[in-house]
């Protein structure tokens, strides 16, 4: 029995140092993504031509007796992230729930497309943050080959332990060249989860002196 003790002891203090590390190396991934676009010297307002807007829904918790009953993932830590461009809003979604834990081949997921007026009767009861990122010409064509693209075909899966708005948001912004260029390891890691992001580009808007529009969602919800 006492050795049953012993040998119980040592896996809990061996399962702690492996998770210890991976929080540890999760923590130090995700700044170092945070810093490369907080710091990055690609927001550059000489010579801007065009706008991308990223739009963050809020998080939250419907209320009791509340009429609007829209189907949420996440809960208070999730919400949507989108990216808007010529009048057209992208956003990473899964076709159907639950969601897969790990990615697989065959893929629960797409990249809708909206037009601006269809997209506020959309959100028109949520809570929304909107970031009005200036963008060069060339960046503008690479983003909207990027996101109509993976509308045509669905470049991977919506997982939890993989892609998902927020993450493939990001690096859509990085692959376009809009943002310095990092990994989708360390996308996944930076964005986990849209209030990640949505902090990051606050920051970013503040630094700037970006356009940041704030929404009110419906009084009967808790909004994040």
């Amino acid at each position: 029995m006492k050795g049953l003790r012993y040998f119980v002891t040592r896996i809990s203090q061996l399962i702690f140092i492996i998770f210890f590390i991976f929080f540890s190396f999760c923590t130090i991934s995700a700044f170092k993504v945070h810093n490369q676009i907080l710091s990055s010297k690609r927001i550059n307002l000489n010579g801007v031509s065009d706008t991308a807007v990223v739009h963050f829904v809020h998080g939250s918790i419907r209320k009791e007796n509340c009429s609007y009953t829209k189907k949420r993932l996440g809960g208070f830590l999730g919400g949507h992230v989108e990216i808007e461009v010529d009048g057209f809003v992208y956003g990473f979604v899964q076709n159907s729930l639950p969601i897969h834990s790990l990615p697989q081949k065959k893929f629960n997921s797409r990249m809708e497309k909206h037009n601006r007026q269809d997209w506020q009767v959309k959100v028109s009861n949520d809570k929304v943050t909107s970031v009005y990122l200036p963008i060069q010409r060339f960046q503008k064509n690479k983003l909207k080959q990027i996101l109509n693209s993976y509308c045509n075909k669905t470049p991977y899966d919506y997982a939890f332990w993989g892609q998902r708005c927020s993450s493939s948001s990001a690096k859509i912004l990085s692959d376009a060249g809009i943002f310095p260029q990092f990994s989708t390891g360390n996308a996944i890691i930076a964005f986990f989860y849209p209030r990640l992001f949505r902090h990051v580009m606050i920051n970013l808007g503040r630094k700037h002196n970006l356009r940041i529009k704030v929404k009110k969602g419906v009084e009967c919800y808790y909004w994040e």
